[in-house]
């Protein structure tokens, strides 16, 4: 046998650590600080932009890939609590605790550099995770259901949304629409927490409330993620049901864009399925090359920083907060504006901060510190 394969046996702990996942996770942190701070808004590499509506790129796949892996872990998590002996309802706490503390702080973020209560955008990317895991954590510790009972749920939570979006109107419009403004997820934003939107757009939000009930759909496809890794199948065969349900998703989610646009801002069913389907397939690529055939040396950074992932999100999103004040502005134009482009030297920026969440994450695994938030 090839001495770089990894012994199977090896992975066939339900519990055990996959640490293709920490890989994920990693890649997620640097996908994210490579396309949330460039030194200039106006000069920034269209394949590093979102779509600005209808569409997706490969920054589009970033958030959703976030929530599937914080999908994929509760059964991981859950069943050792459950084996271990730990009440349903002390895992309902736990749920709640965990989900309000990272709401909070993912409010706490926005409200950096203004400080300002009666202004702060109250939804989020940490504040879609926190209502997002609890509702998940909550199916399963009440349910512990199988991957078909979670499809079946995935497919109605879809479902239903597509019918609100295209079959309930908001007031004033006879029928409904997909705009920015007109869809019934900005009207009923707009209606609960209105102030409170991004400062961007003011009117809706591109994690508006209603979008939170279609992200779960994205969860649930995480967890289906995580039972198929602790199921007793061989792990090619579970690489080989990641890349099949990825692809069939994916062109599931074209296939539905035709009808229902593949809009991420609204977190649209049919952006669900794409999005689940590519987060299956990079799963299933990188178990495959790491867990398996054992190549982990040009991954061992991305693992590194994967355990503590949320915590550099948060380190993250305050860097970029602070930048926003108008340092970043400073920064740029002093020293990378003029290297080479403006585009080169914005993206530039970008990975400079990459480099410096890197080190962070880095410095943390050696030193041992690893936060839960």
């Amino acid at each position: 046998m090839n001495n770089r394969v990894v012994d199977l046996e090896q992975l066939t702990s339900p519990y055990r650590r996959i640490e293709a996942v920490d890989v994920f996770r990693g890649l997620i942190i640097v996908l994210m600080c490579l396309v949330n701070n460039p030194g200039s808004w106006s000069h920034v590499y269209q394949p590093f932009l979102e779509a600005d509506w209808a569409g997706y790129g490969f920054p589009d796949l970033i958030f959703p890939g976030f929530i599937f892996l914080a999908g994929m872990a509760i059964p991981f998590s859950l069943d050792r609590r459950l084996a271990a002996g730990e009440s349903r309802q002390h895992l309902f706490y736990h749920a709640i605790r965990r989900s309000l503390i990272l709401f909070l702080i993912g409010v706490a973020i926005h409200m950096v550099p203004d400080f300002s209560v009666s202004t702060v955008r109250i939804p989020g990317v940490l504040q879609r995770i926190a209502i997002v895991y609890l509702i998940c954590s909550c199916i399963y510790i009440m349910w512990r259901p199988g991957i078909l009972w979670l499809m079946l749920t995935g497919a109605a939570i879809l479902l239903t949304y597509w019918m609100l979006l295209t079959i309930v109107p908001v007031p004033g419009q006879q029928v409904p629409v997909l705009t920015p403004t007109g869809n019934l997820d900005a009207y009923i934003s707009n209606l609960l927490l209105k102030g409170h939107l991004w400062k961007v757009t003011k009117n809706w939000d591109p994690e508006g409330l209603l979008g939170n009930f279609a992200a779960v759909a994205t969860g649930i496809t995480g967890i289906c993620a995580g039972k198929l890794i602790k199921s007793s199948q061989s792990f090619q065969q579970k690489v080989m049901v990641c890349f099949t349900a990825g692809i069939i998703l994916v062109v599931s989610g074209h296939f539905w864009g035709l009808y229902f646009p593949v809009i991420k801002k609204l977190w649209t069913s049919s952006f669900v399925l794409i999005s689940g389907g590519w987060s299956l397939i990079v799963l299933g690529f990188l178990i495959w090359v790491y867990d398996i055939r054992g190549v982990r040396k040009p991954f061992r950074v991305l693992a590194m920083i994967g355990c503590n992932a949320l915590l550099l999100y948060v380190v993250e999103e305050l860097l970029g907060g602070l930048l926003s004040t108008g340092a970043g502005d400073i920064i740029y134009k002093t020293i990378y504006q003029h290297i080479i482009t403006p585009k080169f030297g914005s993206l530039l920026f970008a990975l400079t901060d990459v480099v410096a969440i890197v080190l962070l994450g880095v410095f943390l695994y050696r030193k041992k510190i690893f936060v839960k938030l």
